[in-house]
């Protein structure tokens, strides 16, 4: 947890929940320290940096679980308890972190519980591979090729038997009707992702 200084606390604080990315197989909250002390500074919040059993030894939905997991013992803890504005909670996440942040929000149990989601370059569709077209938004030849290796790891976190228009697992299929009122997506123009969350910003 990165807490704001002292002179800048509220009685009730804001949470920024942050996950990170990693092709759901490595990575740890570490890696995005950085981002989440700016965060913390720069909006007088409370973040959290937490993370999750890795694939392929743990496929999905474990991923979701965990994070589920840690969210709630972090809004049980007492030493929190009375700090943590429940009603002004956001969750966000990097990559794969994002792609899980889009499917916790649409859990029954976790529905509404925050005031909204912001994913960094997430994978929103997972029926997708490089070769599809429909995978890139501009010229094969600028796009971030290391992309492809990643795209197997990520299938190495779909367990057996897991349908990958499952929204749950490719966030992209989610019904409108449970898409938060307040959605922040950001995909980078050569990121091989960048055309399929955009063609999800334009559904919902």
């Amino acid at each position: 947890l990165h807490l704001p200084p002292p002179s800048s606390c509220r009685s009730k604080t804001p949470l920024y929940i942050s996950i990170h990315g990693g092709s759901l197989t490595y990575g740890t909250p570490k890696k995005d320290t950085l981002f989440c002390r700016t965060i913390t500074h720069k909006l007088s919040c409370i973040t959290a940096s937490i993370s999750y059993r890795k694939s392929p030894r743990h496929t999905y939905p474990s991923h979701v679980h965990d994070v589920a997991h840690l969210i709630e013992a972090i809004l049980s803890d007492p030493e929190y308890a009375g700090v943590i504005d429940t009603e002004n909670i956001v969750l966000g996440g990097f990559s794969a972190g994002a792609m899980i942040a889009l499917s916790l929000i649409q859990h029954p149990e976790w529905r509404g519980g925050f005031l909204g989601v912001v994913a960094w370059y997430p994978k929103v569709d997972g029926t997708l591979v490089f070769s599809d077209e429909q995978c890139v938004g501009v010229d094969r030849g600028k796009v971030d090729v290391r992309m492809k290796e990643f795209l197997a790891a990520i299938n190495w976190g779909c367990g057996r038997g897991v349908r990958l228009d499952d929204p749950m697992m490719s966030p992209g299929f989610m019904g409108i009707e449970l898409v938060p009122e307040r959605m922040l997506i950001c995909a980078g123009r050569e990121d091989m992702f960048c055309s399929e969350s955009e063609r999800f910003v334009e559904r919902v």
